[in-house]
């Protein structure tokens, strides 16, 4: 007696699973080309990391270009106030010659100047509204007036106080480093926001007194598109 065979079903192919499709997020635009804006920021002002007298303020305007998605060079003219102490040490008198013969114990002092920067903006972060970047570069100062309270001793040991003004004294080329990094936010029509946190370093000694000042502050403004 032989054994019925008995059949068995056909392997039925498995369905295909379709991968789910990933939209890929294209970049955010860049609008490159010319831009111009205004800035403005607190100052504070220290020498040698002395102690801060009052703070100071900065204001003025920029013109830029945009290279690149990742570059961007930015100039401009701003007006600069900074408060500073220092102690006599720090302070040169070569370029006052009625003071040589004091010995300088500290001086409070003052500027007003102008500001010339040339920087260069590197894009961390490109975002549809939000941009991050670090920027650095150079700027000059060009003093208009510098004021300083004295306190001295003559030669004789004799402890005096005195004030002197200085008007277009001295002409900085080049001196300030500056490095910041910042954000910036898109307005729409009005243009963008821009929040700048900076450090400026003197390469050499600024102004009458050779000082070597450092400065930090906050750059906030608003720029906009040339089209």
């Amino acid at each position: 007696m032989t054994t019925p065979a008995i059949a068995t079903p056909k392997e039925l192919p498995l369905p295909k699973t379709e991968e789910p499709l990933v939209k890929k997020q294209s970049p955010a635009k860049v609008q490159k080309g010319l831009y111009f804006g205004i800035i403005a920021s607190p100052d504070i002002s220290t020498v040698k990391m002395q102690r801060v007298n009052k703070v100071g303020y900065g204001a003025g305007i920029i013109l830029g270009y945009r290279i690149s998605r990742s570059f961007a060079v930015e100039t401009g003219l701003l007006y600069d106030h900074k408060n500073y102490y220092s102690e006599g040490s720090s302070f040169s008198t070569k370029k006052i010659p009625y003071v040589q013969n004091w010995k300088i114990l500290d001086v409070d002092g003052y500027c007003n100047m102008y500001e010339i920067p040339v920087n260069v903006r590197y894009f961390i972060k490109n975002g549809k509204n939000t941009s991050w970047y670090a920027n650095a570069g150079l700027s000059s100062y060009l003093m208009k007036k510098e004021d300083y309270a004295y306190n001295y001793m003559t030669m004789s040991g004799e402890l005096k106080n005195s004030s002197w003004a200085y008007k277009n004294a001295t002409k900085n080329w080049f001196s300030i480093i500056h490095v910041g990094v910042g954000l910036e936010h898109n307005l729409g029509a009005i243009g963008k926001l821009r929040v700048e946190p900076y450090l400026k370093i003197p390469a050499k000694g600024l102004g009458i007194g050779d000082l070597p000042i450092t400065s930090m502050g906050i750059n906030i403004g608003i720029t906009k598109s040339i089209r």
